[in-house]
């Protein structure tokens, strides 16, 4: 393992931009400067003319440290450990080596409301790129007993989102959060992902038939306007769609049968919010694939991620107490109910990957 030196530079303030975003940013970035060990010292300067945060961005990129870090990541399976750094400077520090590498780069931070903290963070620095938040989706075995049993369902559209992406990842890369309890919950393995996937191509031809055929035993419903993810509607040669694995539902236009335009749109106004070439159809994995093998989220991960832990053996040790703390539940779900009726109550075991040094 190579440890980085501190990360501290000299700090002057920036003239005010009038951009609301960017001087809370700054000012929190200069409270993290200010607390890390040793920034008395004379440091090189280079926030004195700051106006926008793709600028600090841009600006950091040049200096020895992030350079250094960018050196030490080239050796295959390296490991890092920066220290000194407090505040926004980890989000600095990553958005600056996302902007110079690109590729996949995961987060795991203890707790789910650090996060969020970092989440917005990235969000703020690197606002033209998608920053894909990874929750936990497990509910207490009690759950299963209720009418409304299973976890819920806006976290696993996330989840289902994510995997998918990752399953057809771009040379500029993903950025994930996430956090202890949330990167232990196993996922459906990649090949019954691509296995159960339905992909639409513009400019291919699209058998109605079939198509309606393959969302119902996917588990889609038919409506007169789709609302939630599960639904179709058809009008014509409009279809829309709404995928368990996307925040917003599809548009197909279709020429004869052809597909003359796949768009994205708006629940509310029905307004198209961005067109694109393809989609993957995902069924809801937690109900059609409840019986598919599950694998290690890490297992998703192109050759060559980067994933970024915060306090190592914190966020261990919350993954030992929450899975213990499943197990825990699991046992007294049993106890109650008499017997585990399969498929409702699946072993801890296969549902967390295990704490590991």
């Amino acid at each position: 393992m190579e440890t980085l030196p501190n990360l501290p530079v000299k700090f002057e303030d920036a003239p005010s931009s009038g951009n609301k975003r960017v001087t809370p940013f700054l000012q929190g970035f200069k409270k993290a400067i200010t607390e890390q060990e040793g920034h008395e010292q004379a440091q090189p300067t280079f926030l004195h003319e700051v106006v926008s945060l793709a600028q600090l961005v841009a600006l950091y990129q040049q200096t020895p440290q992030l350079k250094q870090l960018n050196t030490i990541l080239e050796s295959p399976q390296s490991i890092g450990h920066l220290k000194g750094v407090a505040g926004s400077m980890p989000a600095l520090i990553a958005a600056g080596l996302y902007g110079s590498k690109g590729g996949v780069h995961v987060f795991v931070l203890p707790d789910r409301e650090q996060a969020a903290y970092l989440h917005n963070d990235l969000e703020a620095l690197i606002p033209d790129k998608e920053v894909y938040f990874l929750p936990a989706a497990y509910r207490k075995p009690s759950d299963a007993f209720q009418p409304d049993h299973g976890p819920d369902d806006a976290q696993l559209l996330l989840r289902a989102e994510i995997l998918q992406q990752l399953n057809r990842v771009k040379k500029s890369g993903e950025l994930i959060v996430t956090y202890a309890e949330a990167v232990c919950e196993r996922v459906v393995n990649k090949v019954t992902i691509a296995q159960n996937t339905l992909e639409i191509k513009l400019k291919e031809r699209l058998d109605m038939t079939f198509f309606q055929d393959a969302l119902h035993d996917m588990g889609f419903e038919r409506t007169d306007f789709v609302r939630e993810p599960g639904q179709y509607a058809l009008r014509g040669g409009i279809i829309d769609v709404f995928s368990f694995a996307n925040e917003e539902p599809y548009r197909i236009e279709l020429f004869g049968d052809t597909v003359d335009s796949i768009r994205t749109f708006d629940i509310e106004d029905q307004l198209s919010t961005s067109s694109i070439d393809r989609i993957g159809l995902l069924p809801n994995i937690q109900t059609k694939l409840v019986e598919a093998q599950r694998e290690s989220f890490f297992g998703y991960l192109p050759e060559g991620s980067i994933v970024w832990v915060s306090d190592l053996p914190q966020t261990l040790d919350r993954i030992g107490a929450f899975t213990a703390a499943a197990e825990t539940s699991y046992a007294d779900a049993v106890r109650k109910h008499d017997t585990v009726e399969h498929g409702i109550l699946p072993k801890p075991i296969e549902l967390f990957d295990p704490p590991t040094t």
